[in-house]
């Protein structure tokens, strides 16, 4: 009987299980991108996870690491809803600010202004753009955003 009522400190969120490529080394709060490598036994290429970073190919977040996980391991990933994202702090992020890759540190995200001295191109921002935004402001200084919401499907 009654409505069911979540209360705010519990974050709400779906996830899914990847694993790492190889040389990777993630940690709580990075963000994700799909990787392939094909393997020539295999019929089909394996899809892993890697850090976001626009200085390779234009690429869309899968979403947001849960725990630590190192080449090889599973990590779970927050792929909607609510979760902490570590930030580059070149600029203060402000409640629905647009994200972007950071070009400075894999993983990581920052404003998508054009302030930004180290802000990629559009192009190379448009993968992550608006997908994870934060719902809570932050100074310009690096560290973890906490409660950003995640849309990256």
């Amino acid at each position: 009987m009654g409505t069911q009522i979540t209360p705010v400190d519990e974050p709400s969120y779906s996830t899914i299980s990847r694993v790492v490529a190889t040389g990777e080394t993630v940690s709580k709060g990075h963000v994700l991108t799909y990787t392939s490598s094909f393997d020539p036994d295999a019929a089909t290429p394996v899809m892993e996870v890697e850090l976001i970073d626009v200085d390779e190919s234009v690429k869309t977040a899968v979403g947001v690491a849960l725990e630590d996980a190192a080449a090889g391991e599973q990590v779970r990933i927050v792929v909607s809803g609510e979760a902490q994202v570590l930030v580059d702090g070149t600029a203060a992020v402000a409640i629905g600010d647009p994200l972007i890759a950071s070009a400075g540190t894999a993983g990581e995200l920052i404003l998508h202004a054009a302030a930004n001295a180290t802000e990629p191109t559009f192009a190379e921002a448009a993968a992550t753009s608006d997908k994870i935004v934060p719902l809570e402001a932050q100074a310009a200084t690096s560290g973890t955003l906490t409660w950003c919401l995640v849309a990256c499907r």
